[in-house]
């Protein structure tokens, strides 16, 4: 009886050897995995910042040297906006009796 305890024990340290080289071996395997998805993700995001960094520098360009133009299209929009709306608007306090002269 003691012979198959003695065996029954080996072969469970055999087992318990061969699930922690198992273990060790899906552990390498899932942090080299993972350092290679952050590397890629590293890599994706500076890509990405250094295009959106582009396109705001192109913008800020843009505005900065034509600022003059935006401008008058802002106020040539405003002065149209506010003709289509209703044209003048200077009503006397005699019209309307509900506004007060100052």
């Amino acid at each position: 009886m003691w012979k198959k305890k003695k065996l029954a024990a080996r072969s469970l340290d055999h087992l318990q050897d061969a699930a922690d080289a198992i273990a060790d071996d899906l552990r390498a395997e899932v942090s080299g995995r993972l350092k290679d998805a952050f590397g890629r993700a590293n890599d994706a995001y500076d890509r990405t910042r250094g295009r959106a960094m582009d396109a705001a520098e192109s913008a800020n360009g843009f505005v900065r040297d034509k600022a003059l133009m935006l401008v008058g299209i802002a106020a040539g929009t405003a002065l149209l906006t506010g003709l289509l709306m209703g044209g003048r608007r200077h009503a006397s306090a005699a019209e309307h009796p509900t506004s007060v002269g100052l």
